[in-house]
Protein backbone atom coordinates (compact mmCIF):
# COMPACT_ATOMS: atom_id res chain seq x y z
CA UNK A 1 0.00 0.00 0.00
CA UNK A 2 2.89 2.23 0.80
CA UNK A 3 4.76 1.78 -2.60
CA UNK A 4 1.46 2.26 -4.20
CA UNK A 5 0.64 5.67 -2.53
CA UNK A 6 3.82 7.10 -3.18
CA UNK A 7 3.77 6.03 -7.14
CA UNK A 8 0.40 7.47 -7.05
CA UNK A 9 2.13 10.25 -5.02
CA UNK A 10 4.75 10.85 -8.00
CA UNK A 11 2.19 10.49 -10.67
CA UNK A 12 -0.49 13.09 -9.21
CA UNK A 13 2.66 15.52 -9.33
CA UNK A 14 3.70 14.15 -13.25
CA UNK A 15 -0.15 14.13 -14.29
CA UNK A 16 0.19 16.71 -17.23
CA UNK A 17 -3.99 15.98 -17.36
CA UNK A 18 -5.28 19.42 -15.67
CA UNK A 19 -2.80 20.29 -13.97
CA UNK A 20 -1.25 23.06 -15.74
CA UNK A 21 1.97 21.92 -14.47
CA UNK A 22 3.75 21.76 -18.03
CA UNK A 23 3.81 24.26 -20.93
CA UNK A 24 2.95 23.18 -24.37
CA UNK A 25 3.00 26.02 -27.22
CA UNK A 26 -0.15 25.46 -28.54
CA UNK A 27 -0.57 25.95 -32.27
CA UNK A 28 -3.30 28.19 -33.28
CA UNK A 29 -3.39 27.13 -36.79
CA UNK A 30 -4.27 23.94 -36.12
CA UNK A 31 -7.29 24.32 -33.92
CA UNK A 32 -10.75 25.43 -33.37
CA UNK A 33 -12.15 26.61 -29.84
CA UNK A 34 -15.25 24.16 -28.99
CA UNK A 35 -18.30 26.12 -27.68
CA UNK A 36 -20.56 25.16 -25.16
CA UNK A 37 -22.59 23.45 -27.09
CA UNK A 38 -20.28 21.44 -28.70
CA UNK A 39 -18.18 20.45 -25.55
CA UNK A 40 -21.90 19.31 -24.29
CA UNK A 41 -21.96 17.43 -27.57
CA UNK A 42 -18.56 15.48 -27.03
CA UNK A 43 -19.36 14.55 -23.24
CA UNK A 44 -23.36 13.27 -23.76
CA UNK A 45 -22.22 9.68 -24.28
CA UNK A 46 -19.51 7.94 -22.19
CA UNK A 47 -15.96 8.77 -23.53
CA UNK A 48 -13.36 6.66 -23.46
CA UNK A 49 -9.85 9.02 -23.66
CA UNK A 50 -5.88 8.61 -23.21
CA UNK A 51 -3.69 10.98 -22.22
CA UNK A 52 0.28 10.82 -22.54
CA UNK A 53 2.09 12.40 -19.79
CA UNK A 54 5.85 11.70 -18.89
CA UNK A 55 6.07 8.61 -20.61
CA UNK A 56 2.65 7.08 -18.50
CA UNK A 57 -0.43 6.48 -20.24
CA UNK A 58 -3.27 7.88 -18.18
CA UNK A 59 -6.70 6.31 -19.20
CA UNK A 60 -9.74 8.59 -18.56
CA UNK A 61 -13.51 7.80 -19.06
CA UNK A 62 -15.96 10.36 -18.79
CA UNK A 63 -19.82 9.72 -18.30
CA UNK A 64 -23.09 11.07 -19.26
CA UNK A 65 -24.14 12.01 -15.39
CA UNK A 66 -20.66 14.07 -14.94
CA UNK A 67 -18.66 11.48 -13.34
CA UNK A 68 -15.22 11.12 -14.51
CA UNK A 69 -12.34 7.69 -13.57
CA UNK A 70 -8.54 7.94 -14.99
CA UNK A 71 -6.29 4.91 -14.38
CA UNK A 72 -2.35 5.26 -14.69
CA UNK A 73 -1.91 1.21 -14.70
CA UNK A 74 -0.90 1.70 -10.71
CA UNK A 75 -3.41 4.02 -9.65
CA UNK A 76 -6.15 5.58 -9.99
CA UNK A 77 -8.77 8.38 -9.29
CA UNK A 78 -12.31 9.42 -9.19
CA UNK A 79 -14.18 12.91 -9.55
CA UNK A 80 -16.84 14.94 -12.02
CA UNK A 81 -16.65 17.48 -14.01
CA UNK A 82 -19.13 20.44 -15.43
CA UNK A 83 -19.32 22.29 -18.61
CA UNK A 84 -19.35 26.11 -17.66
CA UNK A 85 -19.24 28.96 -20.18
CA UNK A 86 -17.51 27.63 -22.45
CA UNK A 87 -15.08 25.57 -20.06
CA UNK A 88 -14.63 22.43 -18.81
CA UNK A 89 -14.24 22.11 -15.06
CA UNK A 90 -12.90 19.29 -13.72
CA UNK A 91 -12.80 17.90 -10.03
CA UNK A 92 -10.76 14.79 -8.86
CA UNK A 93 -10.89 13.02 -5.25
CA UNK A 94 -7.01 13.46 -4.58
CA UNK A 95 -5.62 14.87 -7.62
CA UNK A 96 -4.64 18.43 -7.42
CA UNK A 97 -5.77 17.98 -3.56
CA UNK A 98 -9.47 18.03 -5.00
CA UNK A 99 -9.34 21.39 -6.36
CA UNK A 100 -11.43 22.29 -9.25
CA UNK A 101 -9.52 22.95 -12.66
CA UNK A 102 -11.71 24.72 -16.01
CA UNK A 103 -9.91 24.22 -19.46
CA UNK A 104 -11.03 25.71 -23.01
CA UNK A 105 -11.47 22.71 -25.26
CA UNK A 106 -9.66 23.00 -28.61
CA UNK A 107 -10.40 20.31 -30.89
CA UNK A 108 -6.86 19.98 -33.25
CA UNK A 109 -7.72 16.62 -35.07
CA UNK A 110 -10.21 14.04 -35.63
CA UNK A 111 -10.32 12.43 -32.16
CA UNK A 112 -7.69 14.94 -30.64
CA UNK A 113 -8.31 17.76 -28.29
CA UNK A 114 -6.04 20.43 -26.38
CA UNK A 115 -7.16 21.43 -22.88
CA UNK A 116 -5.77 25.09 -22.25
CA UNK A 117 -5.92 27.02 -18.89
CA UNK A 118 -7.57 30.72 -19.58
CA UNK A 119 -4.19 32.39 -20.49
CA UNK A 120 -3.37 29.72 -23.43
CA UNK A 121 -0.79 26.95 -21.58
CA UNK A 122 -1.89 23.75 -22.67
CA UNK A 123 -2.16 21.13 -19.77
CA UNK A 124 -2.91 18.01 -21.88
CA UNK A 125 -3.55 16.72 -25.19
CA UNK A 126 -6.84 14.23 -24.83
CA UNK A 127 -7.15 11.33 -27.79
CA UNK A 128 -10.46 9.93 -27.43
CA UNK A 129 -10.18 5.88 -28.07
Amino acid sequence: MKTQTLFALAIAGAIIVFCGCAEIQPDPSRSKRLNQTEIELLFQTERAAEFLSSGTRVAVTYFPDRRQECDWGFGNDKGTYRINNDEFCSTWTWLRKGAESCSKIYKIGENEFEFRSSDGVVHAIMRLK
